[in-house]
């Protein structure tokens, strides 16, 4: 008898505690990015804004390396730490950022996802919740470039968040703008300031999306662990 009212003490105990953690784990959520001129950079920072304006979430901006050492980087990104490709497995969601080359990724992202072949075998980034956004010069290809993105990241099994049609109520209908119903993207080449605030307005809630898929997820496996930890100990209990 001591036995089980011991075992169902610590089964409160245990279930108490996970949902204390249950609502204090931080999501955390990674922003990498390619960019030389700041473009896309500009786009992370408001992704990162959105992705932290989301309850209980963090969000964490880096950069992948540069190909060519020498090439001259735009101040703020250059001070950006750079990811390793390992590390992506530690976070609960990823936003890529790249400038459009060719309607493609860049060179050096591509590159950096050239050493993710051991991640695929594990199946490392396997359900986990990605979104892309971009910046183009002259806007060409830039959806293009996105889904070709999206090519990279099915291949990893993880989750795909588009953007779909947000963003749509503080769209500046008077400019051109280079968002998509895929991700967020700039027109760099284009007159105005760039990015304009309707791209950075749904780069922002495109971040804010992220980060709630990444959270309800993450929320979701952590009652499946305290559901199966009561049933293991409910089993205990039921032996004694």
């Amino acid at each position: 008898m001591k036995k089980q009212l011991l075992v169902l003490l610590i089964t409160v105990l245990l279930g108490f505690g996970a949902n204390a953690q249950l609502k204090s784990t931080e999501t955390n959520v990674l922003v990498l990015i390619y960019s030389q001129n700041g473009g896309t950079y500009k786009m992370a920072k408001s992704i990162a804004e959105g992705i932290q304006e989301y309850p209980n979430t963090k969000a964490t901006l880096k950069r992948v390396p540069s190909i060519n050492p020498k090439e001259k980087l735009n101040a703020d990104v250059e001070k950006l730490p750079i990811a390793t490709i390992d590390e992506l497995a530690n976070y609960d969601g990823i936003a890529f950022g790249s400038p459009v080359h060719f309607a493609n990724i860049s060179a050096e992202m591509n590159s950096f996802f050239s050493q993710s072949i051991p991640l695929w075998t594990s199946r490392a980034l396997e359900g986990k919740p990605t979104t892309v956004f971009m910046s183009a010069g002259s806007g060409a290809g830039k959806e293009a470039a996105i889904l070709s993105f999206w090519n990279i990241l099915a291949s990893h099994g993880m989750v795909i968040v588009p953007t779909g049609i947000m963003g749509t109520a503080t769209l500046d209908k008077s400019a051109p703008q280079g968002n998509t119903p895929f991700g967020a993207t700039s027109l760099a080449g284009s007159t105005g300031t760039r990015p304009s605030q309707s791209e950075l307005n749904l780069a922002k809630e495109q971040g804010k999306a992220l980060a709630r898929v990444a959270s309800g997820l993450k929320n979701t496996e952590n009652i499946k662990t305290v559901k199966q930890l009561r049933q293991k100990l409910k089993m205990m209990s039921i032996k004694r």
